[in-house]
């Protein structure tokens, strides 16, 4: 409930707060860690709504689309319980 707007709806500032923590766990789903490396900053973020974030609960989903360099470009997508795509986001991640 601390989440929402007045109106019930997953206030919009959370909603990149959520994208880059996603898009940092999808950069090392499947890798080892190491402790400090590389580092990652987010340099670029866009973020699409489709339809409020309503409701108590929601799925993200985080896809890697490409990995160059020290750049790893990830896509997360918010879908409602009905499988309905409702925040569309597109971030970069530099590793430094």
């Amino acid at each position: 409930d601390r989440l929402r707007n007045p109106q019930g709806q997953l206030f919009g500032g959370f909603t990149p707060t959520y994208v880059d923590f996603l898009a940092l766990h999808t950069y090392w789903a499947g890798r080892e860690p190491t402790p400090g490396r590389p580092w990652l900053a987010t340099v670029n973020m866009r973020i699409d709504y489709y339809a409020p974030v309503s409701g108590d609960r929601f799925e993200i989903e985080g896809r890697v689309v490409n990995r160059r360099g020290s750049m790893t470009y990830i896509e997360t997508r918010f879908f409602d319980p009905e499988g309905e795509m409702l925040v569309y986001a597109y971030t970069t991640l530099k590793g430094v």
